[in-house]
């Protein structure tokens, strides 16, 4: 009860008005973060299936990347599980998958939700999944032409990397330049 004393020693304030100076009430670029590789491939997929007024994207970071789970299952392995191409099967444990059934099964008894995100959209878009990643991969501006993109797309986990990566450079600038006026 002690604290509730303290606001005795509070003065009425005033609000402030804040206005800003810039003319721009538009962004120009948007981002959406995720998880996973495959969260954020599923919304890239949503950008380019259903929101095809976007021209530029970009993703931090190897586009590529963003097609395999977190334990190195690709989404192209899953295709060729479900089109029966086992000789093109990369991961060794979806290689060892007889069929879809059989990897669904397993996906049931360890709940993988990556996996499962893989068959679900090999499910949905079968072999025009392909020609969705081309898409996606059309509108993808490389590293130089950041400032192009309408849309990035990042993990979390990228993101707090590179805004490390930014402050610990800029702390290491400011403190050279600290250690020069000295």
């Amino acid at each position: 009860m002690e604290v509730l004393k303290w606001k005795k020693h509070l003065e009425q304030h005033e609000p402030i008005p804040i206005k800003g100076i810039g003319t721009s009430k538009a962004y120009k670029t948007k981002a959406i973060l995720a998880r996973t590789n495959l969260g954020l491939l599923l919304k890239a997929i949503e950008y380019v299936t259903e929101k095809k007024k976007v021209k530029h994207i970009y993703f931090e970071g190897n586009i590529n990347s963003y097609t395999y789970a977190d334990e190195g299952a690709s989404l192209y392995d899953v295709l060729n599980l479900y089109n029966g191409n086992h000789n093109l099967i990369r991961d060794k444990l979806i290689h060892a998958m007889k069929d879809m059934g059989e990897l669904g099964d397993y996906i049931d008894k360890t709940e993988d939700v990556q996996l499962s995100m893989m068959v679900e959209i090999i499910k949905e878009y079968g072999n025009n999944i392909l020609s969705v990643i081309n898409a996606i991969k059309a509108k993808h501006v490389d590293n130089d032409e950041k400032e192009k993109a309408e849309m990035i797309f990042s993990t979390v986990h990228r993101t707090s990397k590179k805004w490390l990566e930014r402050n610990i450079q800029r702390k290491s600038v400011f403190s050279r330049r600290a250690k020069k006026k000295a």
